[in-house]
């Protein structure tokens, strides 16, 4: 009989240690493998917290577009691009990122923009702002202003932007956009569009249409005169009214 109660005593023993293991283990496994969650704004903090925050070198950076998941992140003002990147999950299969220097330093309140190959094709190529950098200013809140560039880094400008300047900033965008409505896009206009452009008729316009089935879309408004009956002379006749 005491054999027996020392024999239970051990089986009861050694389903104690294995229980605490198994926990243990589970505990471990369930920790180590959380993803890292983006950051949510609250209002639980101290003052206290919130001088510290300031005073120390954290940053605050915005992810948007083409990652798993977008959000804000909190890093310190060592970090690069590629720390977020990582952070929101990495990129999704349509992300564009040739125009992402990953190594890049952020800052606070910097904003990154990760556009889908979709989205970047259908940018206009012959914006040439701020060509020499791979990061757009934004003077507004809104960083709309940016997302026609193609630059993925957008970062907030030091300069505080008047009512004034911003009301001027848009009509300027809008003239802009109302010429650039105006223009034939030659890869895509119709026999009857190209037929209104001042020395285009019905042949030559055929001739347009003809090559750029046969050779895939002009690259620049030039490469129109590799068209039979496009001449010198006619080319600048039209060239201020057509686009690609």
């Amino acid at each position: 009989m005491i054999f027996k109660k020392y024999l239970i005593e051990v089986f009861t023993f050694i389903n104690m240690v294995l229980t605490i293991s198994l926990l243990s283990f589970s505990l471990y496994e369930f920790y180590s493998k959380r993803e890292v969650q983006p950051f949510e704004e609250t209002n639980s903090l101290t003052v206290e917290e919130h001088v510290t925050i300031e005073n120390s070198d954290t940053i605050f950076v915005e992810v948007k577009g083409a990652v798993a998941t977008p959000g804000v992140y909190k890093f310190n003002s060592k970090s690069i691009i590629n720390d977020l990147i990582i952070a929101a999950g990495g990129f999704l299969n349509n992300a564009f990122t040739n125009n992402l220097n990953l190594s890049k330093k952020m800052k606070d309140q910097m904003v990154v923009y990760v556009y889908t190959k979709y989205e970047y094709s259908l940018l206009n190529s012959k914006k040439e702002e701020n060509i020499n950098t791979d990061v757009c200013v934004c003077e507004k809140v809104d960083i709309s202003s940016c997302l026609n560039t193609g630059k993925s880094v957008i970062e907030p400008s030091n300069k505080s932007t008047t009512q004034e300047e911003i009301k001027e900033l848009t009509e300027d965008d809008k003239i802009s956009n109302e010429q650039e409505s105006s223009l034939i896009n030659i890869n895509t206009a119709s026999l009857e569009q190209l037929i209104t452009l001042n020395g285009i008729g019905e042949a030559k316009a055929k001739n347009i249409i003809s090559y750029r089935e046969e050779h895939g879309n002009f690259s620049s408004i030039e490469n129109i005169k590799d068209v039979t009956g496009i001449s010198d002379t006619i080319y600048e006749k039209i060239k201020d009214y057509i686009t690609v």
